[in-house]
């Protein structure tokens, strides 16, 4: 992935790449650096704070924008929104 996602970066707008957690491997803090920025997935009541943030912090120390969070796997039923039945 080291040549071909700067030759797919050539070829199109947007390059999406799925990777596995940012704690499973280094191999994925090679690839993010690679790109323009991550968008980081985070599994609702799975993810701890702490992993959070030192995922944030590998990246902000290889000099990788983070573009977002999207909340994963949360629960249908959110009880600050139940009143507006």
């Amino acid at each position: 992935y080291v040549h071909a996602v700067p030759k797919l970066g050539e070829l199109a707008d947007f390059v999406l790449v799925d990777s596995a957690p940012l704690s499973a491997d280094a191999d994925v803090g090679l690839l993010a650096a690679l790109t323009d920025g991550v968008v980081v997935l985070v599994r609702a009541g799975s993810t701890s704070a702490e992993q959070l943030r030192r995922a944030l912090e590998g990246l902000n120390a290889i000099g990788v924008p983070v573009f977002g969070l999207i909340l994963t796997m949360s629960s249908k039923r959110v009880a600050a929104y139940s009143r507006y039945g």
